[in-house]
């Protein structure tokens, strides 16, 4: 996977956001794979420039290596919003009693570095002038 087209075209930003996620993964014995919750201050401490956070992660989706299984929302008055979910396609998914095998996305740009750029070409255009695609907001939950 480290020499796969999709690894080698994310930005370092977008490398920090796989590895601030994998490392929530190892956090948790590597059991909550799909339920990953992780903050945008997570991701800020973590060295990401906050705005470039929602671009960063739309870029790991393009190119296959992150999903977003449930989108979060950020505090609105009483609502105190909820973290967005993520699954590493690369690793397993197992919940009680069943196991997924990991769906590598990834894998439909073998070692194709332009196909993969082109990918999260397309995924700004899609979203207009550079931002993400992403569909939510997420903002780190309060202390």
């Amino acid at each position: 996977m480290l020499e796969s087209g999709a690894m080698r075209a994310l930005t370092i930003n977008g490398r920090r956001i796989l590895d601030r996620i994998k490392l929530e993964h190892m956090a948790h014995g590597g059991l909550e794979n799909g339920r990953l919750k992780v903050t945008w201050l997570d991701f800020e401490k973590y060295g990401v420039s906050p705005r470039l956070i929602d671009r960063s992660i739309s870029e790991a989706v393009a190119v296959g290596l992150l999903v977003i299984e449930q989108p979060g929302r950020r505090i609105h008055g009483k609502d105190m919003g909820s973290s967005a979910q993520y699954r590493l396609t690369y690793l397993p998914v197992s919940d009680a009693g069943s196991f997924c095998p990991p769906t590598n996305e990834w894998k439909r740009f073998g070692s194709n570095i332009k196909a993969a750029k082109s990918a999260i070409k397309a995924s700004e255009r899609k979203s207009g002038n550079g931002k993400s695609k992403c569909k939510f907001q997420p903002w780190p939950m309060p202390p």
